[in-house]
C-alpha cells in the first residue's frame, strides 16, 4: 500500500499496519522539522548580521575621533589593526588552549550570577551568548571593542603628554600602539581586554583629573569588577598623588584626602579579600602569599624559579623577557622583538630621568609613577609564568612608559624672526628697480 493509501486507511480505520504508522509519525514530525531548521536560519542569520554590524559599529565610532589628540585616520587603523589580532585570536584560541575558549563555553551555563573576577567575565559574556545571542565571532568582536578603545586611549594619553616632544618621539608613541602583545592579548574574550580598556581610561583621565573625573571613576570600576586588587592600588597611587602634587593647596588637599577615607578603605579591604587574605582567606600575612605564587606555575615551559632571585632581577624578568631565551616558536620571537623594542626605550629614558624635569605635571607623574612601580613590584613577586607576564604587564607598562618618556628632550623651535633692512641697508630694493 502507498504513502496515500496508508493516510486513506487511516482515515477509516484505527488498525493500520506498521509501514502507515511509521509514515504517519514521519508526517507529524515533519513541521517539526521544518520549524527547528528555521528557527537555526534565523539564529545563523542574526549572529551573521550581528557580527558584521559590531564590526561596522565599531569602525564609524572609531572614525568619529573619540580622542582628539589621535586623528580619525590614527583610530580607524588602530581600530583596524587591532581587529585583526582579534580574528586572529579567535581562531588561535579553537586549535589551542585558551581561557577565551573557556569563558565563551561558560557562558551557556543556567546558574550563572555575577561576582567581581572571573565570575564577571563569565556574566557578562552570557549577556552576549544567550540574551543577545552572539555567535562565536560576535563575542570576539564586543570584547575587541572593549580593547581596542583601551589602546586607543593609551596612544591619546601618549600622543597628548608628548605633543612638545619631537616628531621622532611622537613616531615611538604610535609604534607603541601597534605592538602585538598589546594588541593580542586585549583582543580576546577575558580580563584582559576590560583590563586594558581601565588602563587606557586610567591613563588619559590621569592627564586632567579635574575635568576627566568621570573617565577616571570609570576605570577604577572596570578594575573593579575584573580584578578588583588592583583598585587598592589606584586608590593608593591617587592618594600619593595629591600628596605629593604641588598644585594642589593644603585645604583642598585636606578635602579630598577627607572624602577619599571611606573609598580607600574599601578599597584596600576588597584588595585583601581578592588576594586571600581575611577571617575566611587562606594566609595570614603577606610572606606566605608571596611564597605560595612562587611555588604555583613552574612547571610549564614558560615558567621560572624566582624564589632565589633578588626584586630588581625579579622585576626585570617580568617585564623584558623573554629575549631570544626561554621561550620558542614565533610567538616567542615576536615576544623578545617587543621586548627588545621596550628595553631600549626604556634605557634611554632612564639616562636622562635624573638630567632633565618631566613635562608632566606634579600630579599626573606621581600617579603614573606610583601606579606602575607598584603593581610591577607585586606582580614581579608573584608571578613565575612568562607567559602570565606578557599579558598582566600591560595593565602597568602604558603608565611606566608615560612616566619615562616625559623625560626625553622637548622639541626645539626655530622661530624665523623678520628680516631686518636696517642691519643691511645694501640688499634694500631701490625704488627704480621696484618698477624697472
Amino acid at each position: 500500500m502507498g504513502g496515500a493509501g496508508c493516510i486513506a486507511s487511516m482515515g477509516r480505520s484505527t488498525v493500520s499496519s506498521p509501514r502507515c504508522r511509521r509514515i504517519s509519525f514521519l508526517c507529524r514530525q515533519a513541521p517539526v522539522r521544518s520549524c527547528e531548521e528555521g528557527r537555526k536560519m534565523l539564529e545563523i542569520a542574526w549572529q551573521v548580521f550581528t557580527a558584521f554590524a559590531l564590526f561596522i559599529l565599531g569602525a564609524i565610532a572609531f572614525a568619529a575621533q573619540p580622542f582628539r589628540a589621535v586623528p580619525s585616520i590614527l583610530s580607524v587603523i588602530v581600530y583596524f589593526c587591532h581587529t585583526v589580532f582579534c580574528f586572529y585570536y579567535a581562531i588561535f584560541a579553537i586549535y589551542n588552549t585558551s581561557d577565551a575558549s573557556g569563558y565563551f563555553i561558560r557562558s551557556f551555563g543556567a546558574d550563572l550570577s555575577f561576582a567581581l573576577g572571573t565570575r564577571a567575565i563569565d556574566y557578562i559574556t552570557s549577556i552576549f551568548t544567550q540574551v543577545l545571542g552572539f555567535s562565536y565571532i560576535g563575542t570576539f568582536l564586543v570584547f575587541g571593542l572593549f580593547g581596542a578603545y583601551g589602546v586607543l586611549a593609551i596612544l591619546a594619553a601618549l600622543l597628548e603628554s608628548l605633543k612638545n616632544k619631537s616628531r621622532r618621539v611622537r613616531s615611538i608613541a604610535i609604534t607603541i600602539a601597534f605592538l602585538p602583545g598589546l594588541n593580542f592579548w586585549s583582543a580576546a574574550i577575558g580580563k584582559d581586554s576590560i583590563a586594558v580598556l581601565g588602563t587606557g581610561l586610567l591613563c588619559w583621565s590621569a592627564l586632567d583629573f579635574k575635568r576627566r573625573w568621570v573617565a577616571f571613576i570609570a576605570g577604577v570600576l572596570v578594575y573593579t569588577i575584573v580584578r578588583p586588587h588592583i583598585s587598592g592600588v589606584v586608590v593608593f597611587s591617587f592618594i600619593m598623588a595629591i600628596t605629593l602634587s604641588g598644585k594642589i593647596s593644603a585645604v583642598k588637599k585636606f578635602v579630598i584626602l577627607s572624602a577619599l577615607a571611606l573609598p580607600a578603605a574599601y578599597a584596600v579591604q576588597l584588595t585583601l579579600s581578592a588576594a586571600g587574605f581575611g577571617e575566611s582567606g587562606a594566609f595570614n600575612n603577606i610572606d606566605e602569599l608571596i611564597d605560595y605564587r612562587e611555588s604555583v606555575n613552574t612547571s610549564g615551559g614558560s615558567s621560572i624559579d624566582i624564589s632565589s632571585m633578588i626584586l630588581p632581577q625579579k622585576m626585570f624578568y617580568y617585564s623584558f623577557m623573554p629575549l631570544f631565551v626561554g621561550m620558542g616558536g614565533v610567538m616567542g620571537l615576536v615576544a623578545s622583538l617587543e621586548n627588545t623594542f621596550l628595553l631600549i626605550i626604556a634605557a634611554l629614558c632612564m639616562f636622562r630621568i635624573f638630567r632633565r624635569r618631566s613635562s608632566l605635571d606634579s600630579t599626573s607623574k606621581w600617579f603614573f609613577l606610583f601606579f606602575s612601580v607598584s603593581l610591577w613590584v607585586i606582580f614581579a613577586m608573584t608571578t613565575t609564568n612568562l607567559g602570565i607576564a606578557l599579558r598582566q604587564k600591560w595593565m602597568f607598562m602604558p603608565m611606566l612608559l608615560l612616566y619615562l618618556m616625559s623625560f626625553l628632550p622637548e622639541r626645539r623651535y626655530q622661530p624665523t624672526a623678520p628680516f631686518d633692512w636696517r642691519a643691511r641697508p645694501d640688499l634694500r630694493p631701490s625704488s627704480s628697480s621696484r618698477f624697472g
